[in-house]
């Protein structure tokens, strides 16, 4: 009559529990540690690539917003002649006063 392990064990297959795994408890150890560590990197990638995905969305938004709406940018002087020197106050807030003004063109 003659007892073996199975595939993957070694031991004495005639003793109780006498079949062990034929990876060492380190070796457990070393790969459960590889393991998180290959988790961990592949969260981390993921991570990168998702915040460069949201930057780039959000400065592709900011890019077609401009395009939508070009703003026109005046100097001191232009303003001072648009509100006729600051003449008229419209109201106060948090950004500072606001002055009735028109534009050359209407």
């Amino acid at each position: 009559h003659r007892c073996t392990c199975l595939v993957g064990f070694h031991g004495d297959a005639f003793t109780r529990g006498g079949c062990r795994s034929g990876i060492s408890f380190k070796a457990k150890i070393g790969i459960g540690i590889a393991s998180i560590l290959f988790g961990l990197v592949v969260v981390g990638v993921l991570l990168c690539l998702i915040s460069r995905r949201r930057k780039t969305f959000n400065n592709r938004r900011k890019q077609n917003l401009k395009a939508l709406v070009p703003l026109k940018q005046y100097s001191y002087a232009e303003v001072k002649t648009i509100t006729k020197s600051f003449a008229e106050v419209v109201g106060k807030g948090g950004f500072g006063t606001v002055y009735r003004g028109t534009l050359c063109d209407g």
